[in-house]
């Protein structure tokens, strides 16, 4: 069963920082798809993925985890 998560991201200044970390989350053989907005600091991640993971690759991208996207 696929699962979505929406998260934020700070420190992505550009398309090329968005792109980055789609190609770096999207290498993970358990996420399926990312969409990352650089724009709104929010990246949306498919797959059977857990915040921890996420959280991971995002530093390791160089960019920081700000926690889960809350919708009101």
């Amino acid at each position: 069963m696929e699962d979505t998560l929406s998260i934020r991201v700070e420190g992505m200044t550009c398309n090329g920082c968005s792109s980055r970390l789609k190609k770096q989350l999207e290498k993970h053989p358990q996420i399926e798809k990312a969409e990352v907005d650089h724009t709104n600091g929010i990246a949306m991640i498919a797959g059977k993925v857990t915040e921890e993971m996420v959280a991971e690759i995002v530093e390791a991208s160089g960019f920081t985890y700000k926690g889960p996207d809350v919708v009101n």
